[in-house]
């Protein structure tokens, strides 16, 4: 990964980012060029950067939904916690990874 990226200098907020690396994704392949890189680095813009910037968020949720899954899962062994299934199904989507679980049947609700 590109060493500027750990000075985390990219000020975007998350969904600027993901429009930005979108757009730039989708002119690199419309223009069939590579992006340009700048001296000095652009954080903000230059295609590299953003990629690396997104690459680093991600990890960082990884690590902190993991972190998550983890403090619940010692809550309800712990306490020996029995959930109706729409509710463990609630917990499951939030730690699904990447796209979720499929809503259990009706039956299964309490």
């Amino acid at each position: 990964m590109n060493g500027l990226v750990s000075f985390r200098l990219c000020k975007l907020s998350t969904p600027d980012l993901l429009e930005n690396v979108d757009k730039l994704t989708d002119e690199m392949y419309q223009k069939g060029e590579l992006p340009t890189r700048h001296i000095p680095a652009r954080p903000n813009s230059d295609y590299d950067l953003l990629i690396g910037e997104l690459i680093q968020r991600m990890m960082e949720h990884e690590k902190y939904f993991n972190y998550i899954e983890e403090q619940l899962t010692e809550i309800v062994d712990y306490h020996n916690i029995t959930m109706a299934s729409e509710l463990r199904w609630k917990i499951g989507r939030y730690l699904a990874k990447p796209y979720g679980t499929p809503k259990p049947a009706k039956s299964d609700s309490a």
